[in-house]
């Protein structure tokens, strides 16, 4: 299911530094969830990435995606109106007790920015 932002997940997520070891100490795991994506059809749909933060965010600030001049810079900002933005980065968070999934959004992109089919698709999930 997904979710809406919790600053909470944000967080939770580990230091670059702290997150890349992790990385170094998972390869073997890496390498069997990239075959299961495969095996389904789904490389071109769906990736994997290092989860991290390099800083800490106010409960009101977003990671947010600019591009210009063909460079690519992700920003807090303060006070986004969460109308005009949309996730492209989530986090899966698994309740073995439960075993409910959940996907929490961690980076936005303005919506203007986005491709019309970017945000049917983001938005028939909601």
């Amino acid at each position: 299911m997904l979710t809406t932002y919790e600053p909470s997940i944000f967080d939770g997520l580990n230091k670059f530094p702290v997150a890349r070891q992790c990385l170094e100490k998972h390869k073997d795991a890496l390498r069997e969830a990239g075959a299961v994506i495969c095996k389904h059809g789904l490389q071109q749909k769906v990736g994997l990435a290092l989860l991290h933060k390099h800083f800490d965010l106010l409960p009101h600030e977003r990671l947010i995606e600019n591009i210009e001049d063909s460079k690519v810079y992700i920003n807090p900002i303060i006070g986004v109106d969460d109308a005009a933005i949309l996730p492209y980065l989530w986090k899966l968070n698994y309740t073995n007790v439960t075993q409910n999934s959940s996907w929490f959004p961690l980076e936005f992109q303005y919506k203007s920015a986005a491709q019309p089919d970017d945000i049917k698709a983001i938005e028939s999930q909601g």
